[in-house]
């Protein structure tokens, strides 16, 4: 199962090349959680020691998520409109805004009698400062309904073009 953050989330410290670590709402992790007592349903039956999970509470409504890899297992990273992009220090600085897909799977080393589940990082969508291009501009959208229509008097135009800007 992939789970993917369904808003932008901070990071906590700077991305580097293999780690990176992010502060994810208490309802995310919940998810995670339940999916993870699934998948280590029948590990359980086997006995053992359970590896805790990765994630750490912060407060009541957060927690941190460190995340590792190789070069081998590295996610993909995509710019804000889903291309893919080479992460910048500044897209990846301390509270940066990202958006994670993430799996979770289930692990047992028989030999050491150690079971858990694993988080492997998939994707990392960087939100930069900068306007989505393809969304338009306030001035673009005021200007559509600003065009008279046949029939409508310079009243009716005015009352159109406010309504819909009230939902920019």
């Amino acid at each position: 199962m992939v789970f993917l953050t369904p808003m932008t989330v901070p990071l906590e410290g700077a991305a580097e090349a293999t780690t990176l670590t992010v502060r994810l709402p208490a309802p995310f992790i919940e998810a995670l959680q339940a999916d993870r007592n699934e998948q280590l349903q029948q590990l359980e039956q086997r006995g053992g020691s359970c590896r805790p999970a990765d994630w750490e509470a912060i407060d009541e409504g957060s927690y941190r998520l460190p995340f590792h890899w190789n070069t081998a297992t590295a996610p993909h990273w995509l710019d804000r409109l889903g291309q893919p992009a080479a992460p910048s220090p500044e897209a990846t600085a301390d509270g940066a805004l990202v958006r994670l897909a993430i799996s979770q799977k289930p692990f047992l080393l028989p030999d050491q009698g150690i079971y858990g589940s694993r988080l492997r990082l998939i994707g990392v969508q960087l939100f930069e400062l900068e306007p989505n291009e393809i969304e338009p501009r306030f001035e673009q959208v005021a200007e559509l309904f600003q065009r008279p229509v046949d029939g409508q008097s310079p009243g009716e135009q005015l009352l159109r073009a406010q309504f819909v800007a009230s939902f920019i």
